[in-house]
């Protein structure tokens, strides 16, 4: 993560050099920009901290290079700094998301406060971007691990639902609403099963030597021939 810095941009080099000192005496950390361009060049979406930016200088102005940034998607606070007659064009310029602006000759104090208040401005935006993909993180997890869930009991459901229709056509091979199911395979020693079910009313299976379990009573025994 990058540190927080509080960028001069100003292309009157007196001027950087006193606010580079002012800031440092503060312990706040900057680093001077000579133009706008210059800035807008190097400048990076990750960047935190603040802008402190002169309304006017020769080539780009403060209020262009404040437009470049909007539309590049810059998040950090901007403090224009503002001889008497560009006070509207500083007004409109908080209207477009500024965070504040000086008029020049500037106060020391009252522009190192500004920066602070900056500072700390940017760094709760911060806090507040990693919370959120914090909180969009485990969301996403969870809703993966809801959808596993749903898979596991979706085939929970099925399995069930396989057994119910296999134990239907049993019960429907067999033809006999005294059928009984039973689980093993198919065959019984003493009495009759068809594919894991059974017939016999009493619920035995046998009736003795060279009888047959039938549902309702016993079969006679054939002669030997």
């Amino acid at each position: 993560m990058s540190q927080a810095l509080a960028h001069i941009v100003d292309d009157d080099e007196a001027i950087r050099d006193a606010l580079t000192w002012l800031f440092r005496t503060r312990q706040v950390a900057c680093r001077a920009w000579e133009s706008a361009e210059a800035f807008l060049e190097a400048w990076q979406p990750d960047w935190r901290g603040c802008i402190v930016l002169d309304i006017r200088m020769r080539e780009m102005s403060g209020l262009e290079c404040f437009e470049a940034l909007r539309e590049q998607g810059n998040s950090l606070p901007v403090i224009f700094l503002t001889g008497h007659g560009d006070v509207p064009m500083a007004v409109g310029a908080l209207k477009k998301g500024a965070f504040d602006f000086l008029e020049k000759p500037v106060d020391d104090n009252a522009l190192v406060d500004r920066v602070i208040r900056a500072l700390a401005a940017d760094a709760r935006r911060q806090a507040s971007e990693a919370s959120q993909a914090t909180v969009a993180t485990r969301i996403a997890q969870l809703t993966l691990e809801l959808k596993a869930l749903e898979v596991t009991n979706l085939r929970v459901i099925f399995a069930e639902a396989r057994q119910q229709f296999h134990r239907r056509r049993r019960r429907e091979v067999v033809g006999d609403p005294q059928v009984r199911e039973v689980d093993g395979p198919v065959g019984s020693v003493g009495g009759l099963a068809l594919g894991g079910l059974a017939l016999g009313g009493d619920g035995h299976h046998g009736h003795g030597r060279g009888e047959t379990a039938i549902s309702g009573g016993t079969a006679p025994t054939l002669p030997n021939r």
